[in-house]
């Protein structure tokens, strides 16, 4: 969920940890007492911008300090971002440090791909003699085509931004980072979009970076990572010092130049957004990564144990023995307890509060957000 994992991004905080853990609470936001990515970079000198087609992603939520500039709910596909304001930002910085956000709304329901990409969809549709409404199977394979089209239609419009930073001869001197704030069910589980429970499905996010001068051309990193890993990562490459940071995630700069782990890291935590909770909740909800194990245990499934090695879409379950799920729901509540202290600590539950305007809830409401 959007408003669930970008404060962990900006943050490297776990959620319970940073106070923004409600799937559906619309009144959860970051508390301005937290320190962010952006706020970092701009106590730095750096010019700082979001541009933004979630609302989940922007000020109503929290996510708005450290930035100079803020363009809000964005119209259109993501060619609206990649092609617009943001280019016009980027010529106008090019002599600076810049750090840039661009939150795209697409790929996510509902799944409506320009015409150019619904190609996949229009031959499902032409080998079957017309939609198949009633049967099943036919739907799933549908939504997942118009998934694909979206997906593609997002990979074109991101060369209007890379083509930029090329002309502008900044492409091999930018750190470009490409990820996602959560997956999404495509009717494994029969679920679909990315609600609970934390499936690998939904968790499992791509995180691609580019930056030549750092980071070597293919390189695969196997290790158990996380999107908390993301902020000391930046801030490191950019060679500033993360040392006194109180963050959850790990630099993984020295991880991808050579391999190094100078951390031990044998467990990679999720922590499951609970539909309707308070900051005390004791629900031990989350997931447990580790080897080839992803633990389980949420309102809708658990405690339950995959293979994800041999398993990669979690088709099969298996019960985990008494021990592990012991150790499991062990490791889980000491992870609650060490977060409530930080959530003391550094939030503010006199912040949490949060109005948002007519054009925000609209946007929310087009994605599926405030429809329940």
């Amino acid at each position: 969920n959007t408003r669930v994992s970008c404060p962990s991004v900006m943050t490297a905080l776990r959620p319970l940890a940073n106070g923004v853990y409600g799937v559906w609470n619309p009144n959860s936001r970051l508390a301005r007492s937290y320190v962010t990515l952006a706020e970092i970079l701009q106590s730095k000198g750096w010019s700082t911008a979001a541009f933004l087609q979630n609302g989940n992603a922007g000020p109503d939520t929290g996510l708005g300090q450290g930035f100079d500039r803020v363009l809000e709910n964005i119209p259109g596909r993501a060619d609206a971002v990649y092609g617009g304001a943001a280019v016009t930002w980027l010529r106008d910085m090019k002599d600076r440090n810049f750090f840039g956000y661009l939150h795209i709304a697409d790929p996510h329901a509902p799944y409506e791909p320009p015409a150019e990409n619904r190609r996949w969809y229009e031959d499902l549709v032409a080998e079957s003699g017309g939609p198949q409404w009633s049967d099943p199977d036919w739907v799933a394979a549908a939504r997942r085509a118009l998934y694909d089209g979206e997906i593609a239609s997002n990979d074109a419009a991101l060369h209007l931004l890379t083509d930029e930073l090329e002309r502008l001869e900044l492409l091999d001197d930018t750190l470009v980072v490409l990820i996602a704030d959560h997956g999404e069910h495509l009717g494994e589980h029969d679920l679909w979009m990315h609600i609970p429970p934390s499936y690998i499905q939904v968790v499992h996010v791509p995180m691609l970076m580019r930056y030549p001068s750092r980071i070597a051309a293919g390189k695969i990193v196997d290790e158990q990572v996380g999107t908390i890993d993301l902020m000391p990562t930046i801030l490191d490459l950019a060679g500033l010092d993360i040392s006194g940071l109180p963050v959850h995630g790990r630099s993984l700069a020295p991880l991808v130049a050579t391999g190094e782990r100078p951390w031990l890291q044998e467990v990679a935590v999720v922590q499951e957004a609970v539909l309707f909770s308070h900051p005390e909740d004791r629900r031990l909800m989350g997931s447990l990564f580790w080897d080839r194990w992803h633990f389980l245990n949420s309102l809708r499934a658990g405690p339950v144990l995959f293979d994800c090695l041999s398993d990669r879409t979690e088709s099969r379950r298996f019960e985990p023995s008494r021990e592990i799920e012991e150790r499991a729901l062990g490791l889980l509540a000491e992870l609650q307890t060490l977060d409530g202290e930080v959530r003391r600590r550094l939030g503010s539950e006199a912040d949490s509060g949060v109005e948002m305007g007519l054009e925000t809830i609209q946007n929310l409401e087009a994605l599926g957000y405030l429809g329940e």
